[in-house]
């Protein structure tokens, strides 16, 4: 970052934040709105964090205030969206140390912006802020600001004195209707949330729900005006509109936070669909997905908003509308400024509500495009920035900064361009990538001047010029057949990131039919450097790549895919490794082609790939040898094909061309390398994914292995990848996990990309997956969920009993969703670390036959029934009521296992060589049938708690209990034995919390206890706990802390979960909303104290000193 930082030529807006306070996606969607829009108007955005807040989310106990993680969800947000190098996260809240920029470069981005804008308010001012005199103030909550200014609080005024402008979101401030008191100090200006319209324009098909994302209660925050008080939460206003589903005939949906149980029942009991926000967690797209997939928005405002008339209007609301979706939400004032009546509805009460709802229902996509056209007119950020911006002074927007052969700035698409497709075989781009690729013109030649050339380029050679005295020239060679997208993505970048003086790109089209051709001619029309080859039919990819070779009149040929996304420097990069004789022909890296070229890299978005394209550029000349190389993108010199000659055009439409022209390659003398300092981007069988639902693509793959294996006279093997020190590092840890903590005689199918290394497995059968006939890899990945679930089931029946994923194939779980729930039902997990992930297979498809049971243990009153209900909530746990009785049981089971084997081979146990460990094995599925059976009854009785009643639900697929009996404390020995692969979790709690506890807690049936009781109660138990814990080690049993229970739940419950091997599930945090201890207590009687020995007291805090002076949680 340093370079970039006091190079960039355009013109600097700061902008300060609070993301990592709240890294929510609707304040990282708002945020990024803003970021975005100026950087698309020419503006070097630099984001900062210097709030002095704790990041609390990000925070680990004893660590580092959260800085570290805050920094790292930093830097993967914005290199998603092109700002890898512009941010800044100033830790006031801890050490004062700087992430992102250096703490000179943050200074420098103060003292050289135009404007830092305060967005929301939520950064006091330090003085390098205020000293720059362009601090600017953008309120996104109205009314609270407006009513200390008019109290004559000084801090608020202090405040915004450090500001040179104050913006507000309550655009009917000053207003006549508008409630709240005018300053006479302070103008404050009106403003509303800028929207970047492709970010949610869709093509999806609306799912028929009228939706919202809200806090339900949120109790604080209330103001004083006027002797009334003004509300912050909305749960008030949403009662106001209760029997609106009853009312309308139609189906809602509230995404909530901050709720309880109640509140669920009330609102289901009345017909709203419910879901927990946080199920979101930080992650833009579901949120995004959710906002795109609903019929419209029902909301309703603050009360504050409401009754004060405010005019404020949501930003989340700005993207329904954004997305086409209608909006109906309560009136704040905002009919004022905005436009109502069609896209866009306000309402004053039930009736009113109904009323816009049926309105939309009259003509609904009449109702969309009013939504959008009031989005574009209105939210759009090409017109809320500029009008921003020209009341502060700052000079109109510009057009984008241009590439050229450098990082840093727009590009020739926008850096939140979506690379992800989504789905492969077919390959299916993004939509809103789609619209961005073929709705653009086509970009004009840049010259010295800056105006586009109209020289049309033709087949002739093309002329080397002066630039050829300074290095060879290079000849591009491109084959296209349709997929226009995807053409353009690669050929517009190729020109936008191409600074190589000398080169010239010949597209050789073999008969494509879907408007390929006239966007080609277009292009050649433009640009002097593009030529064309139009053949009128499909002539193989292996000819059509000689027949551009053939008029190439470069020193050096490429040949690249076009489904690929070259980046800046990169055909320079390439050139000059073919500048060392030792090099006969290279590779690019990528991040998917199956050979040694195939790197770890995924990326999301343009953005994300030009940044890591851009640290792989900072290590020039770093290459690596390999055994094969693929032509998505290739180059060597001429003289070198000459000597080698054209591809085999005996392949046909392709498969096996690159491999045949390796092993010539290769028997010429030549040597093949990999770039490691070029990163290009590849789809990957973009054309060849159309072949594969109808068999073609197995066919034609089948047809030409055997054509290659005919021809060299050797068996093919598909290469590996990246064949490095670190690859095989990860192959060497993967091969000892597998050994360590597999049974011998497994045979265990692996997703190995064809590396026969990975098959390696001590005591163990190691199988490519997916797998031919011949017990080969195939070659080939599957094309949906539905063929992998097949495949993997396949394998299962010839054998495999075990699946196994390295690291580099954990974007299978990801691609093949359906096959992560097949695994999830059908599977049991036996291997997790971040080298590999390894179930075990059913033997007959049904779920896998082990009892993996949880017992959280510790001393009464420490917890352990509210985390159980807690975990409970999780999809694959469900809770139990308190047992009792197994320790119980298992004295009975070890006095009839002595009487039934005491006589020898007399005894019946004995004679049949039935074993103590099976013995009680057998008891222990017996006991987990019962319990799986007991979820199922419907006629369980449920409690008061209606946690156990969503928990048991019989449509539940959970497969594993969970038990909270403090008493099991005693008998972890006993479970082990029935259920041998079972878990403890040991809630460990301060002893005078406890103490206290329980000498205010009536027991059902009994009484309360004395202090000394109590004491002597903590101690046995904690000490059977940690007699627990070092018999049985960190592996099966975890100790975690009541005290972040309560500071840090999400943390513990990650922990919890991590341990158990389940995924984190947000519902498991419901229950600690409302309580932490499960019921309450009665007041501590002042003689409970007495009798307490200070030897009773020392013991307990000699033991608790013991307890937490290793705390796990978070370490």
């Amino acid at each position: 970052m340093s370079e970039l930082i006091s190079s960039r030529k355009s013109r600097r807006i700061v902008l300060l934040g609070m993301i990592t306070k709240m890294p929510v996606p609707g304040v990282l969607w708002q945020t990024l709105h803003y970021m975005v829009g100026l950087q698309r108007l020419g503006y070097d955005v630099v984001y900062v964090e210097a709030h002095s807040r704790t990041p609390s989310m990000f925070t680990l106990d004893g660590g580092d205030h959260g800085s570290k993680a805050a920094a790292r969800f930093l830097q993967r947000l914005f290199s998603r969206f092109g700002f890898g190098d512009r941010w800044a996260l100033h830790a006031l809240h801890a050490d004062r140390a700087c992430y992102g920029l250096t703490e000179s470069q943050l200074l420098e981005a103060y003292q050289s912006s135009e404007i830092l804008i305060n967005l929301h308010g939520g950064t006091r001012p330090l003085p390098e802020h205020a000293e720059t005199g362009r601090l600017v103030f953008l309120g996104t909550d109205p009314c609270q600001l407006e009513v200390e200014l008019w109290q004559g609080r000084e801090e608020t005024r202090e405040f915004l004195e450090a500001h040179c402008a104050i913006f507000t979101f309550g655009e009917n401030y000053g207003n006549p209707d508008c409630r709240l008191p005018v300053s006479d100090r302070f103008e404050l200006q009106p403003t509303r949330q800028p929207v970047v319209p492709d970010f949610w324009e869709t093509d999806l098909p609306d799912n028929g729900l009228y939706t919202t994302v809200a806090n339900w209660r949120q109790t604080f925050r209330q103001i004083r005006f006027l002797k009334e008080v003004y509300h912050w939460s909305k749960d008030r206003e949403f009662l106001k509109i209760l029997d609106l589903p009853e009312r309308s005939g139609l189906r809602f949906e509230l995404a909530l936070s901050s709720f309880e149980e109640k509140d669920r029942l009330l609102l289901e009991g009345h017909g709203w669909g419910v879901r927990e926000a946080q199920g979101f967690s930080t992650d833009l797209d579901p949120y995004r997905d959710y906002v795109r997939r609903s019929r419209g928005e029902l909301t309703v405002a603050k009360d504050q908003n409401v009754r004060l008339k405010s005019g404020w209007f949501s930003d989340r609301s700005a993207t329904y509308l954004a997305a086409g979706r209608p909006v109906v939400t309560q009136e704040t004032g905002f009919s004022a400024v905005l436009p109502t009546g069609k896209g866009l509805f306000g309402f004053n009460d039930l009736e009113e509500a109904n009323i816009a709802l049926q309105e939309i229902e009259a003509d609904y996509p009449a109702a969309c495009r009013a939504a959008m056209e009031i989005s574009r007119e209105f939210f759009d950020y090409r017109v809320v920035l500029p009008a921003l911006l020209s009341r502060v002074g700052v000079e109109g927007p510009r057009a984008p900064i241009s590439l050229g052969g450098g990082y840093g700035g727009q590009g020739p698409f926008p850096p939140d361009l979506i690379l992800k497709p989504e789905s492969r075989r077919p390959l299916r781009l993004h939509p809103a990538t789609l619209r961005t690729l073929l709705d653009r013109p086509v970009p004009g030649e840049a010259t010295t001047d800056g105006e586009a050339s109209g020289t049309r380029a033709e087949l002739v050679p093309y002329p080397p010029g002066e630039a050829s005295r300074r290095g060879p020239s290079a000849s591009v060679v491109v084959v296209t057949l349709d997929n226009l997208s995807l053409t353009r993505l690669c050929l517009e970048s190729l020109l936008a990131h191409t600074a190589y003086p000398d080169y010239e790109v010949v597209v050789v089209d073999n008969g494509s039919a879907d408007g390929t051709t006239s966007y080609l001619r277009d292009l050649a029309a433009i640009h002097s450097r593009v030529r064309l080859i139009l053949n009128p039919s499909n002539e193989g990819f292996a000819r059509a790549c000689n027949q551009g070779a053939r008029v190439a009149v470069g020193d050096v040929l490429v040949f690249l895919n076009n489904d690929t996304v070259p980046a800046p420097g990169w055909l320079t990069g390439l050139v000059g490794h073919l500048g060392d004789p030792e090099v006969g022909a290279v590779n690019a890296v990528t991040n998917r082609i199956g050979t040694e070229a195939e790197v770890a890299e995924a990326p999301i978005t343009v953005g994300e790939f030009l940044e890591r394209a851009r640290l792989r550029r900072e290590r020039p000349g770093l290459r690596r040898r390999a055994g094969m190389l693929a032509l998505f993108c290739l180059g060597l010199r001429r003289e070198t094909w000459l000597e080698v000659g054209p591809l085999d055009e005996a392949y046909g439409q392709g498969l096996f061309e690159d491999d045949d022209y390796s092993v010539r390659l290769d028997r010429a003398g030549h040597g093949m390398w990999c770039a490691e300092d070029v990163l290009v981007h590849h789809f990957g069988e973009a054309s060849f994914g159309t072949l594969v639902p109808d068999g073609s693509y197995s066919r034609l793959f089948e047809e030409n292995r055997r054509r290659f294996e005919a021809k060299w006279g050797t068996r093919w093997e598909p290469r590996r990848g990246k064949d490095d020190g670190e690859y095989q590092e990860l192959i060497g840890r993967v091969l000892a996990s597998a050994g360590g903590g597999l049974p011998g005689g497994s045979t265990v199918a692996v997703v190995s990309r064809g590396d026969p290394k990975l098959l390696e497995l001590e005591d163990a059968t190691g199988w490519h997956f997916p797998m031919d006939p011949n017990g080969s890899w195939a070659g080939h990945y599957p094309a949906d969920s539905q063929e992998a679930v097949a495949l993997l089931e396949a394998i299962r029946r010839r054998g495999a009993d075990h699946f196994l994923i390295p690291r580099h194939g954990f974007w299978w779980l990801e691609h093949y969703a359906g096959l992560e729930r097949h695994l999830s039902r059908n599977a049991e997990e036996v291997l997790k670390n971040g080298d590999m992930m390894c179930w075990r297979l059913s033997r007959n498809g049904s779920p896998a036959d082990a009892c993996h049971p949880v017992f959280i243990i510790g001393s009464p009153r420490s917890g352990t029934s509210i985390l159980t209900w807690s975990l409970g909530q999780h999809p694959n746990l469900y809770p139990l009521e308190e047992t009792v009785w197994f320790g119980r049981f298992h004295k009975g089971l070890s006095d009839a296992f002595e009487l039934g084997s005491s006589r020898g081979d007399k005894s019946q146990l004995s004679a049949q060589g039935i074993s103590r460990k099976s013995f009680f094995r057998a008891f222990g599925h017996t006991v987990d049938r019962l319990v799986h059976q007991h979820r199922e009854w419907p006629g369980t009785p449920l409690g008061p708690d209606t946690a156990f009643a969503r928990a048991r639900s019989p449509e539940d697929p959970k497969e594993r209990w969970i038990d909270g009996t403090p008493e099991n404390s005693f008998f972890v020995r006993g479970l082990v034995e029935l259920f041998p692969d079972a878990r403890f979790i040991h809630l460990a709690r301060e002893h005078r919390s406890v103490v206290r506890s329980l000498c205010g807690f009536h027991r059902i049936g009994g009484r309360q206890h004395t202090a000394p009781e109590a004491y002597r109660r903590w101690i046995r138990h904690v000490r059977a706990c940690m007699e627990a814990e070092e018999e049985l080690g960190p592996g099966q049993v975890l100790r975690v802390f009541h005290r972040d229970l309560s500071s840090g739940p999400e943390s513990v419950v990650r922990s919890c979960l991590e341990f158990l091997g389940e995924p984190y599930s947000p519902a498991c945090l419901l229950p600690l909303t409302r309580r932490i201890n499960s019921s309450g207590t009665g007041p501590v009687v002042a003689d409970q104290w007495e009798g307490v020995s200070p030897s009773l007291v020392a013991e307990a805090e000699e033991l608790e000193e013991e307890l937490f002076e290793a705390r796990l949680v978070g370490k």
